[in-house]
């Protein structure tokens, strides 16, 4: 990986470490760093660049995540008056980049599929250049900022989407009108930023991407030349082989902002991107196709022989709204008819999935009456309130955001209001929620619709999932 910084002109602002790097662990097992490096008087920079700092910073977990970061700073201070010692001067001038670039070279031959940056999936082109607004429909806008690279056998994701980011999209919520049709009440620039990536890489639309096939460069070649001596001798070769490998071609990921300029004295200008190693799991073991796995999805009640007949060993998937879990993530109302369906689908060799998962919750909820007089730590505050005409009249004057309603085969409507996703105390209660269903009810595991979380927090639930020591 390489950044660079080109100056007006196209040149490239040449800069040299002068820290790190330092490297630390983590207390799940990954490992952070952080590097820094100036722009030296020696590269000639523009008068306003003559005290720019670059940091890296980064962290790689054991899931095969990377987040890093970029951060220019230009120190504040006066122009110099020339020579000497440099005093008397006026203000510093501002430093002006024309560009600001990350590249990536990866393997041509490991990289001959693509998705996202407006790609659905498929071969990778030879040449690729691609703008975030380069005439995509809204329902792709969640490619843009983000592209993998790949194959079966190794692939890289990479993800302008900054931390704070994912943070602002778990919080943020959508429902439905007394129409039936999708609102989304003040989530607008947070949905824009999550699917553009950060508002740095975006620079209005002046940065971009490319991808394009070239040559690799020697250094580069002469590193891999080594490595593939070395595996050759581990597999008992001559090491010839790695000579032809260390010539082959590489696809050359480029993402840029386009202009900047950076002001002395402001605030540190970050560049955050994500970087995610594919396959997660199963790295190096056989490729295997899963054509045994069956999923068995199940809105209305279903009877277990009807739906392993359907698919033999399937998992069955419990919706809400079908009468073994009728009330939206709050599967607790019904235990003794839920418990006796996962018995029966265990025997027959079925595996049961609950729907219960965070972002809406319930009226039917005992505790929606206490979670309402803590104002909107859990249920989400929202001026338009509106929602299923029950809401309307128990909760008018009540500060809340409408969420889903549907109606029950026994004629009941459930309505439910918004929750935030993994921001408040409730997410305690939640994750308890699967413990307790896990070990009441003997569940396989849940089915978590429409979540937006952090790989931190992906981490937290699965503990209540995994087997008892």
């Amino acid at each position: 990986m390489q950044v660079r910084l080109l100056r007006e002109g196209g040149e490239e602002l040449r800069w040299m470490p002068n820290e790190g790097p330092h490297f630390s662990h983590t207390a799940s097992g990954g490992v952070t760093w952080r590097a820094a490096g100036i722009v030296p008087n020696s590269s000639r920079p523009p008068t306003g660049c003559r005290r720019l700092r670059l940091e890296v910073r980064g962290e790689l977990d054991t899931d095969g995540l990377a987040q890093m970061s970029v951060t220019l700073t230009v120190a504040g201070g006066r122009a110099g008056g020339g020579g000497g010692g440099g005093t008397g001067g006026g203000l510093a001038r501002a430093c002006a980049l024309s560009d600001v670039q990350v590249t990536l070279p990866l393997v041509e031959s490991a990289t001959r599929l693509i998705n996202g940056f407006g790609k659905k999936g498929g071969p990778r082109p030879a040449d690729l250049r691609y703008r975030w607004d380069g005439g995509v429909t809204h329902g792709q806008r969640g490619l843009n900022c983000r592209v993998w690279l790949g194959g079966a056998d190794a692939g890289l994701q990479l993800n302008l989407q900054g931390l704070e980011q994912s943070r602002v999209a778990a919080s943020s919520h959508c429902g439905n009108d007394d129409s039936g049709n999708l609102q989304c009440n003040d989530m607008s620039d947070a949905q824009y930023n999550v699917a553009l990536g950060s508002a740095v890489w975006y620079n209005k639309n002046a940065g971009g991407a490319t991808i394009r096939v070239q040559p690799a460069p020697r250094a580069a070649a002469a590193r891999r030349r080594l490595v593939g001596r070395a595996e050759s001798r581990g597999r008992g070769g001559g090491g010839g082989g790695g000579g032809r490998e260390a010539a082959a071609d590489v696809a050359l990921l480029t993402v840029f902002t386009g202009p900047l300029t950076l002001q002395h004295g402001a605030e540190p200008l970050s560049l955050p991107f994500r970087l995610l190693l594919t396959p997660v799991r199963g790295a190096g073991q056989p490729r295997l196709a899963d054509f045994a796995t069956r999923y068995f999805h199940m809105q209305r009640f279903t009877p277990v022989d009807t739906a392993v007949a359907a698919a033999p060993d399937a998992w069955i998937v419990l919706h809400q709204g079908n009468q073994l879990n009728p009330y939206i993530n709050y599967p607790f109302l019904t235990v003794a008819p839920l418990r006796k369906y996962v018995a029966e689908a265990h025997a027959k060799g079925a595996k049961v999935k609950l729907y219960y998962t965070v972002r809406e919750l319930s009226t039917s909820a005992p505790e929606i009456w206490a979670l309402r007089s803590l104002g909107g730590e859990v249920v989400v505050p929202s001026r338009s309130g509106g929602g299923h005409a029950w809401l309307q009249e128990h909760w008018a004057g009540v500060n809340y955001s409408a969420s889903w309603h549907e109606r029950l085969a026994d004629g009941e409507v459930d309505t439910s209001v918004h929750t935030p996703a993994f921001t408040t105390r409730w997410d305690n209660y939640w994750i308890e929620g699967i413990l307790w269903l896990v070990r009441n009810l003997d569940i396989d595991g849940t089915h978590c619709d429409g979540l937006t979380m952090t790989s931190t927090l992906t981490l937290t639930p699965s503990p209540t999932l995994s087997p008892e020591p």
